[in-house]
């Protein structure tokens, strides 16, 4: 949906109660905010349905479950659990991953890193699922913040104000 602050969509009029044509006021990101009738002028939130509709659904075989790599099959999942078992580091967000590492987390037990999908973000596949974890935080500096020396406060000398007699 291409639309653009000042453009046309149609969305359910609030005063009309109906689906209408409707001229965009504003706007969040790439969906509309505010919308204007053009039937009856009246301003209100962009609505795309009518009341009690439902929004179509997403195709996702697991609600929430967005992944930027594919999953190790549980076959081998195991197997390279089993291989790594030992060689599993405990995970700290400190500490820097690479893909096909073989971590042990304290609540999710052992996991394979199977992708780095933005810098300091590791993407590890447990026995529970796949989760997005910190890593390599070691290598931002800590901001040293102080208080500022506090100026003393000069205060102007109080003058006398001459009185005329």
């Amino acid at each position: 949906m291409d639309v653009i602050v000042g453009g046309e969509v149609d969305a359910y009029c609030t005063a009309c109660k109906a689906m209408r044509l409707h001229n965009v006021i504003a706007m969040v990101a790439t969906r509309p905010a505010r919308v204007a009738c053009r039937s009856c002028q009246g301003q209100h939130a962009y609505r795309a349905r009518l009341p009690g509709e439902k929004a179509p659904r997403k195709s996702s075989s697991k609600p929430g479950a967005a992944s930027t790599a594919a999953q190790v099959p549980t076959e081998t999942f195991y197997a390279r659990i089993a291989a790594g078992e030992r060689d599993a580091v405990g995970y700290s967000p400190n500490d820097r991953y690479v893909v096909d590492a073989v971590i042990r987390h304290p609540t999710f037990g052992p996991g394979i890193v199977i992708a780095l999908p933005k810098p300091q973000k590791v993407e590890v596949q447990f026995e529970s699922g796949t989760k997005l974890l910190l890593h390599d935080r070691a290598a931002t500096p800590m901001l040293n913040l102080q208080r500022p020396v506090p100026r003393p406060v000069v205060l102007p000398p109080i003058q006398d104000i001459p009185t005329e007699e």
